[in-house]
C-alpha cells in the first residue's frame, strides 16, 4: 500500500485527473439517474381474473375462483395464492418465489387457465396479465360545469395529448362511466305486446349486425360483398323492426322500448373544487427523472392543453411528486452545505485550513463518485438514497480526518513534504481500508432483505458501498497528494489565485482570526488531553474491574429506558404529508343516496376548515384543491384536502386533520371514518390478523372472538373485519307446481336476469369504445324489488304466470366479498392503534401471549398469522437480524486475518453496543419514537466506532512491536489517538446538528436518523476511550495467567497474540 500512496504522491497530476474525471462523471450520473419521491419496489404478482357479470359473490368464489385456484396451485415457484370473489367478477393473484422466471411462469399459468372447461357459460373470457412497476408522476383533475360526456371526451383527448410524452405513457383516465346503449323495455309493454325479452333480443341482433359475404372475380375487377346495417346510435336502434303483422303494419323497437345511449349504472361521483371533474394519473413503468417529466408536463399544459380548454373547464395539477423530490433535495441539500460548512470550521481550528478544505472536498469527491456509477446500480435517487448520503457522512468524514491527521502529526514532528506525506498515510492505511471494508459489510445484509421492504432500502445499501469505495480511494490516493504542501508556508495555486480576488485586509484578518481560533483550540485540546484525559485514564486503567462495573452498570441504566418502554417503538414512523384524505365506509349495499350525502358532509366540513385555516393565516395561501369522491359500489364516501406552502409556516397537517375529524357530525350507518394525512396511512398504525380455514363457520365465530380480543385494549379502534356480510341475498327458488307449466329453474333465473340485469345483445366498436347493448326493465323498476311481485314468467307454451306463483324467495344475509388465501376462505381483522395510548408492539405481543393459544385449542381447523405490518415488520427484522448475525461472523473472521489474533476482534466489536445504547439516549433525551430509521441510524454509527477502534487497535500493536508493554502501549495510544477520535466524534456531531434541529415536515423521517448516528457516535467515544483500553488489558492479564499455567513466561509472550 505503500508504493501505492508514494507513487500518487509522487505523481500529483494523476490524483487530479481522477479527481476531475470524478468530477465530470458524477456531474453527468447526477444528471441522468431516475430521480422519483419514492423508491420503486417490483411486484412478481400474476394477476388472473374472469368477469362473471351480475353473480353474487358465492357464486364467483364457487364457479370461478375454486376453478382458477385448483388449475394452478401446484405450478413450481409459486408462494402465495390469494383469491377474491366480489359481485361480478373473480379474481386470483399470484405471489411468485423470488429467483423464479415470471415469464415462464405466466406462460404457464395462461396454459393452465386456458384449459379449465368448467366456467359458466355467461362468464367472459379469463384476463392473465403481469404486474408491472409503475412510478407515480403527476395526478391531475379536470373539472367544470360540463355534462359527463363533454367531460369525457375532453379528458381523453388531454390523456391522449399527455401520454405522447415520453416516459408518460401510462397516462389512465379515472372516474368516468363506460357507454352503454340500454333498451328498457316494461313488464307493461311486455304484456301489452305480448312480447319476451328474448324476443327483443333476437330481433336486435338479427338486424343489427354488418356481415361481410367474401368477394367476386369479375371480368371489370373484384367486387366485395357486404352487409350493413349495424345500429350505432340510438336512432338506428329505434328504427329496428320488433314485430312484423300480417296486415303489413310493423313494431319499431321505439315502439315498445325507451332507447337510451348513455353510460352503465355504476354509480361514481367525483367532484373536484365543487364541480364534476375526472382524474388523470401519469405513471411510467421506467425510472424517470420525475423533475424532467414533470416539468414538460406542466410546459404542454400551459403552453397546449389550458388554453385550449372551453370556458368554465379547467385542469389542476393536485399531487406532484417531483414537488415533493424537491422539496426534500433541496432541504438535504441545505442541511448538508450547513453541516459541510460547519464540519469544515470545526476541521480548521483543530487542524488547518489546507487540511480542512481537502477534508471536505474530499466528501463531495466520495458522493461524486457514488453518483457516477448510481445509474448502472438500477437504483434511482429518491428520498431513500438521498437520505443514505446524509447517513454517510460520518463514515467518510472519519476516513479522511484519520489520514489528514496522521499527516499532519508526522508534520509537527518534523517530517515534512512527501516523505511525511507517505509515512502519515501508510500508517494509518491498514485500519481505514478495513474499517471501510467493515462497514460495507454491515450495510451488505440489507441487499438481501426479501420483499417489498428490501426493494425499498435497497438503495441505502448500494449508496453506502459506493461512497465508501470512493472515500478509500480519494482519502489514500488523492487526499495525501494535495497534502504534501501542508507544511509550506507560501501559498499554493489555488490559494494565489484566490487571493487575486480578495483584498488583503480580509485576507489578513482571516489569517489573523483563524490562528487565533487554531491556538485556543491547540491549547484546549492539550487541557483536554494531559489534564483531564490522560489522568484519568490512568486511574480507571488502575482500577480496571471497578471501572468495568460502572460501565457496564451504566449500560444497563441505558438499556432499561427501552425495556421499561420509556421510548416507543414504531416500525414505520408517520411523516405527514401535504394533504388529509377523509373516508367514510358504509356496510356494504348502502343505498347511494347515503353514501353521496356522506360526501357532501366531507366536503362542507372540509370548506369549513377552510375558512378557519384562511383566519389563522391570512398571509398564506394554504388550500390548494378539494376532491370529493362518492363511489356506490364500493359503499364509500371519500375527500383529499390538498394543501401547498405549508413549508412557510410550518403546518401542522396532523392538527388540522384531527380538527376536520372534530368537526365532522356522527353519520349514520357509518361503519368506519378515517382521516389520513402521512405516509404510514396517517389514520395511524393498525392490528391485522387473518384467519384462514376450509370451514366458514368458525371462521365467523373466531372473528368474533377476536373483535372482543380488540375491544379489551384501551387505544385500538376502528375494528373491522373483511368478511362484511351486510348485504340482503334473495334466494329464488322455483315450486313444484311451476314445474306442471313446463317451466325450469333455470327458465327462471334466466328470466330474471334478463329483467334486473339485463340481457347483453351485442358489443359494437363505436370509435374508440366497446359499447354493450343491453336489454332489460327500466331503471326505477330495476331499483326495487317489489318489481318482483309485478313480475310475469314466460312458460313455453307462450302463457304467462305471475312470479309468485311459481318461485318463492329467501332472505338471507350474505358475503359481499369473499377472500381466500391458499385456498381457503380468510378473513382479515383490523383494528387501529391509537400511539399515543397504545403501543402496537405491546398490544400484539400481548394477544400472542393471552389469546392465540385459546384460539388454537378452540378452534384447531382454523390458522392464525399476523399480516399486514406485523408481518411486513417480522419479516425485515428476521432478514436483518440473520444477516446482521452472518455479516458478525465476516466481519471477526476479516479482522481475525488482518489482526492475526482471535481475541482482539472482539475487542474491536465491544463498542458496537454503545451505538444502540447511544441511540436510545438520543431518543429519550429528543421525545422521539424508536423506528425502522433509528436502526440505520445505530448501523451507520457502528461503522464510525469500528473505523475508531481499529485504528486504536492499530496503533496499539505497532507499540507492543516495538517492546512496550501492555499498559504502556495503552496509554501513549489512547493519548495519541485521543485527537482524530475526539475530532471524528466532534465533526459527525457538528455536522448533523443542522438537521436534528430541522423543523420541516419533509425531515421527520430522516431526524431519528440522525439522532442515532450522532448520539451513538458520541456515545460510542466512551467505549472507545476508555472500555476498549480496559477489554485489552483484561485480556491481556488473562493470557498471560492461561500461560503460566503451562509454561513460564518468556519475552516473546509479552506481547499479545
Amino acid at each position: 500500500m505503500t508504493d501505492f500512496v508514494k507513487w500518487f504522491v509522487k505523481n500529483p497530476v494523476a490524483p487530479n485527473l481522477i479527481m476531475l474525471v470524478i468530477l465530470g462523471l458524477g456531474i453527468t450520473g447526477y444528471i441522468n439517474v431516475g430521480k422519483t419521491a419514492f423508491p420503486s419496489a417490483a411486484m412478481d404478482i400474476i394477476n388472473v381474473s374472469v368477469p362473471y357479470l351480475g353473480a353474487g359473490p358465492k357464486e364467483v368464489e364457487d364457479r370461478i375462483v375454486i376453478r382458477l385456484e385448483e388449475a394452478v396451485f401446484d405450478i413450481r415457484g409459486i408462494k402465495r395464492l390469494t383469491g377474491r370473489a366480489r359481485e361480478g367478477v373473480g379474481s386470483v393473484s399470484i405471489e411468485i418465489e423470488e429467483g423464479e422466471d415470471v415469464e415462464s411462469l405466466l406462460n404457464q399459468v395462461k396454459a393452465r387457465v386456458d384449459a379449465i372447461n368448467t366456467f359458466p357459460s355467461l362468464s367472459e373470457r379469463p384476463i392473465v396479465s403481469r404486474s408491472f412497476v409503475q412510478m407515480e408522476v403527476m395526478n391531475l383533475a379536470i373539472y367544470g360545469d360540463a355534462t359527463e360526456y363533454e367531460l369525457k371526451e375532453l379528458g381523453r383527448s388531454v390523456r391522449d395529448r399527455l401520454a405522447s410524452i415520453p416516459g408518460a405513457a401510462k397516462t389512465v383516465l379515472n372516474g368516468q362511466r363506460e357507454y352503454e346503449i340500454s333498451i328498457e323495455v316494461s313488464e307493461l309493454q311486455l304484456q301489452k305486446f305480448n312480447l319476451t325479452f328474448d324476443q327483443v333480443s333476437n330481433a336486435i341482433s338479427k338486424s343489427s349486425t354488418n356481415l361481410p359475404a367474401g368477394k367476386v372475380d369479375s371480368l371489370s375487377g373484384q367486387i366485395q360483398i357486404v352487409t350493413r346495417g349495424q345500429a350505432y346510435v340510438k336512432q338506428d336502434f329505434e328504427d329496428i323492426v320488433v314485430l312484423q303483422n300480417s296486415d303489413g303494419t310493423r313494431l319499431l323497437l321505439k315502439d315498445v322500448a325507451t332507447v337510451i345511449d348513455g353510460f352503465t349504472d355504476d354509480h361514481f361521483l367525483l367532484r373536484m373544487n365543487g364541480r364534476p371533474g375526472l382524474f388523470i394519473f401519469i405513471r411510467s413503468e421506467s425510472k424517470p427523472d420525475v423533475v424532467k417529466l414533470s416539468a414538460e408536463i406542466n410546459r404542454v399544459l400551459n403552453d397546449e392543453i389550458r388554453p385550449s380548454l372551453p370556458d368554465g373547464i379547467e385542469i389542476t395539477n393536485w399531487f406532484d411528486t417531483s414537488e415533493i423530490f424537491e422539496s426534500r433535495l433541496d432541504m438535504l441539500m441545505w442541511n448538508a452545505i450547513t453541516g459541510l460548512v460547519l464540519v469544515f470550521f470545526g476541521l480548521l481550528i483543530f487542524l488547518s485550513p489546507a487540511l480542512a478544505g481537502w477534508v471536505t472536498v474530499g466528501i463531495a469527491i466520495s458522493f461524486l463518485g457514488c453518483f457516477a456509477i448510481l445509474p448502472y446500480t438500477g437504483v434511482s435517487l429518491s428520498m431513500i438514497s438521498l437520505f443514505a448520503f446524509l447517513l454517510i457522512l460520518g463514515i467518510v468524514v472519519d476516513d479522511a480526518i484519520i489520514i489528514g491527521e496522521s499527516i499532519h502529526l508526522e508534520n509537527q514532528k518534523g517530517n515534512l513534504g512527501d516523505q511525511g506525506v507517505i509515512d502519515g498515510a501508510s500508517k494509518v492505511a491498514r485500519p481505514v481500508i478495513f474499517s471501510a471494508i467493515t462497514t460495507m459489510i454491515f450495510f451488505s445484509p440489507m441487499l438481501f432483505i426479501e420483499g417489498v421492504i428490501g426493494q425499498f432500502v435497497l438503495g441505502i445499501p448500494v449508496v453506502v458501498i459506493l461512497c465508501l469505495i470512493f472515500s478509500i480511494l480519494e482519502s489514500l490516493f488523492i487526499l495525501p497528494a494535495h497534502l504534501r504542501h501542508l507544511s509550506d508556508k507560501k501559498p499554493n495555486d489555488f490559494a494565489r489565485i484566490f487571493c487575486i480576488f480578495v483584498p488583503d485586509f480580509i485576507i489578513n484578518g482571516c489569517r489573523n482570526l483563524t490562528q487565533v481560533a487554531q491556538k485556543k483550540a491547540k491549547l484546549f485540546l492539550s487541557h483536554l488531553i494531559y489534564k483531564h484525559y490522560r489522568p484519568f485514564l490512568d486511574k480507571v486503567l488502575h482500577h480496571k474491574g471497578l471501572s468495568l462495573l460502572i460501565i457496564l452498570s451504566m449500560s444497563m441504566v441505558v438499556t432499561s429506558i427501552h425495556a421499561g418502554g420509556w421510548i416507543k417503538i414504531v416500525f414505520n414512523p408517520e411523516v405527514s404529508m401535504n394533504f388529509i384524505q377523509a373516508r367514510v365506509q358504509f356496510p356494504a349495499g348502502a343505498p347511494y343516496d347515503i353514501v353521496d350525502e356522506a360526501s357532501y358532509v366531507l366536503e362542507n366540513k372540509a370548506r369549513q376548515l377552510e375558512v378557519e385555516l384562511k383566519q389563522e393565516y391570512p398571509d398564506t395561501e394554504l388550500f390548494k384543491d378539494l376532491l370529493v369522491m362518492s363511489n356506490g359500489p364500493g359503499s364509500s364516501a371519500s375527500a383529499f384536502l390538498v394543501f401547498q406552502n405549508i413549508e412557510e409556516v410550518n403546518f401542522d397537517v396532523a392538527k388540522y386533520a384531527a380538527r376536520w375529524r372534530d368537526i365532522m357530525p356522527l353519520i349514520p350507518d357509518a361503519r368506519e371514518t378515517t382521516f389520513d394525512f402521512s405516509t404510514a396511512g396517517g389514520s395511524g398504525e393498525s392490528i391485522n390478523i387473518m384467519l384462514k380455514s376450509q370451514n366458514s363457520n368458525a371462521l365467523d365465530l373466531m372473528t368474533s372472538d377476536v373483535k372482543r380480543a380488540y375491544s379489551e385494549y384501551r387505544g385500538l379502534y376502528s375494528i373491522t373485519d373483511s368478511a362484511d356480510t351486510a348485504r340482503t341475498e334473495a334466494v329464488l327458488s322455483i315450486m313444484p307446481s311451476a314445474e306442471n307449466m313446463g317451466l325450469s329453474l333455470t327458465d327462471l333465473a334466466r328470466q330474471v336476469r334478463q329483467a334486473f340485469y339485463g340481457q347483453e345483445v351485442q358489443r359494437i366498436a363505436r370509435g374508440k369504445d366497446t359499447v354493450k347493448v343491453m336489454v332489460r326493465l327500466p331503471q326505477e323498476d330495476r331499483r326495487s324489488f317489489d318489481t318482483l311481485d309485478k313480475m310475469r314468467i314466460r312458460t313455453g307454451t307462450g302463457g304467462e304466470v305471475p312470479f309468485e306463483a311459481v318461485a318463492d324467495v329467501n332472505y338471507q344475509r350474505a358475503y359481499t366479498s369473499i377472500q381466500r388465501t391458499d385456498r381457503q376462505r380468510t378473513v382479515t381483522i383490523k383494528a387501529n392503534v391509537n400511539k399515543d395510548i397504545a403501543n402496537t408492539s405491546e398490544v400484539v405481543a400481548d394477544i400472542q401471549e393471552k389469546f392465540v393459544g385459546q384460539w388454537k385449542e378452540k378452534y384447531p381447523e382454523v390458522e392464525i398469522s399476523f399480516e399486514g405490518q406485523q408481518l411486513r415488520q417480522n419479516e425485515f427484522v428476521g432478514s436483518l437480524a440473520s444477516g446482521f448475525g452472518f455479516a458478525l461472523i465476516a466481519i471477526y473472521i476479516l479482522l481475525a486475518v488482518a489482526f492475526n489474533s482471535y481475541s482482539q476482534p472482539f475487542i474491536i466489536l465491544t463498542a458496537l453496543p454503545f451505538s444502540y445504547m447511544g441511540a436510545l439516549l438520543g431518543h429519550f433525551l429528543l421525545g422521539m419514537d424508536f423506528s425502522l430509521y433509528s436502526i440505520m441510524g445505530i448501523v451507520a454509527a457502528a461503522g464510525v466506532v469500528v473505523n475508531d477502534n481499529l485504528v486504536l487497535m492499530d496503533y496499539i500493536n505497532r507499540l507492543r512491536g516495538r517492546g512496550e508493554r501492555a499498559l504502556r502501549a495503552v496509554e501513549i495510544a489512547a493519548e495519541n489517538r485521543f485527537r482524530p477520535i475526539f475530532l471524528t466524534s466532534f465533526t459527525t456531531f457538528i455536522g448533523l446538528t443542522p438537521m436534528m434541529a430541522e423543523t420541516s415536515l419533509q425531515a421527520q423521517f430522516i431526524i431519528p436518523t440522525v439522532v442515532s448516528l450522532a448520539f451513538g457516535v458520541l456515545f460510542s467515544t466512551i467505549a472507545t476511550l476508555f472500555l476498549v483500553p480496559i477489554v485489552y488489558l483484561y485480556v491481556n492479564d488473562f493470557r498471560k495467567n492461561i500461560l503460566g499455567i503451562f509454561k513460564a513466561p518468556s519475552a516473546s509472550e509479552t506481547t499479545l497474540e
